[in-house]
């Protein structure tokens, strides 16, 4: 039923939480989670934010290996289901 509702349908729309990107093999870290950059920024007294930003110190969390981590991102299962069910 599912299968024949998204096949009849002009657009389709995922809503999912940041968790999708951050499993293996995305390589992503969490934002907000125990281990997440926002929290560890948090407790270290940081402000989060843009690089370049009024008073962010040269190694935040926004640093150029937070970008380049991103860069280098790879799509999840989830992430390829979603595109297959897409037709993409």
């Amino acid at each position: 039923a599912l299968a024949e509702l998204m096949r009849g349908s002009r657009h389709i729309l995922f809503c999912t939480g940041a968790g999708i990107s951050t499993n293996d093999p995305a390589g992503l870290r969490d934002y907000r989670g125990p281990d997440g950059i926002w929290t560890e920024a948090q407790a270290s007294g940081l402000v989060v934010g843009e690089p370049g930003e009024k008073g962010m110190p040269v190694d935040s969390p926004w640093d150029e290996t937070m970008f380049r981590r991103m860069s280098a991102a790879r799509p999840t299962f989830a992430h390829r289901a979603i595109a297959q069910l897409s037709g993409g």
